[in-house]
């Protein structure tokens, strides 16, 4: 059996066709080679885009506001962020739900619960609340979501295996077999169990931050 190369180069210089066709592969081949990063990356953005299409028509998410940051242009560490309207607090979301890219590209893809600014403490800086009853909120929000925590997140954790490095083939050959939508579900339902398990802890947070911030 030829291998990978030997398959190809059998495959352009056929000699069973003619030269003219042989050229024609070739030039295929040719524009493949340096086009092909960008179709991959084309792909990615339609994979990402559908999701957001699906979080806006779910009845399951009615209500919420959906605000890019920069994600659906492919923007590392700019997030796509998921909340209701009792979440926002001095005119943007105190907590999110978000998914985000560690690289341009849309790789390494994860998601979670992100602060408003964690740079400026907002709703705490660090890890972990000072107040002990958010603390206490913290700590079953992450209860309910294990992953790693930072600055800027509450709690986050990577999508599995090739959903988080999409550089991988598997997930070409499965957005060809079930199509943007059938692999858009997978990243909805994991927002979804996300949702699911935490959106009634996020709102008690949300108002004990705010009484908390009143009574200074």
């Amino acid at each position: 059996m030829l291998d990978k190369v030997g398959f190809i180069e059998s495959y352009i210089f056929d000699e069973k066709v003619s030269k003219k066709e042989q050229m024609e592969r070739f030039n295929i081949a040719w524009d493949i080679r340096y086009n092909f990063e960008s179709i991959m990356l084309n792909m990615r953005k339609k994979l990402f885009k559908t999701v957001r299409d699906i979080i806006k028509s779910s009845k399951k998410f009615e209500g919420y506001y959906i605000k890019d940051l920069g994600f659906l242009e492919g923007e590392k560490y700019q997030p796509l962020c998921i909340y209701k309207k009792n979440w926002i607090f001095n005119g943007d979301a105190l907590l999110s739900y978000s998914i985000e890219a560690e690289s341009n590209g849309f790789i390494n893809v994860f998601f979670g619960i992100r602060k408003q600014d964690g740079d400026k403490g907002v709703p705490f800086k660090g890890s972990y609340p000072d107040n002990k009853k958010l603390k206490e909120f913290v700590d079953k929000i992450r209860d309910q979501f294990r992953g790693k925590f930072s600055d800027w997140w509450i709690v986050y954790k990577n999508f599995d295996s090739y959903y988080t490095k999409t550089w991988e083939q598997k997930l070409y050959m499965e957005i060809i077999e079930k199509g943007y939508q059938g692999v858009a579900e997978y990243y909805f339902n994991k927002l979804l169990q996300l949702k699911e398990s935490t959106e009634h802890l996020i709102d008690e947070f949300v108002k004990l931050y705010d009484n908390a911030v009143k009574q200074g």
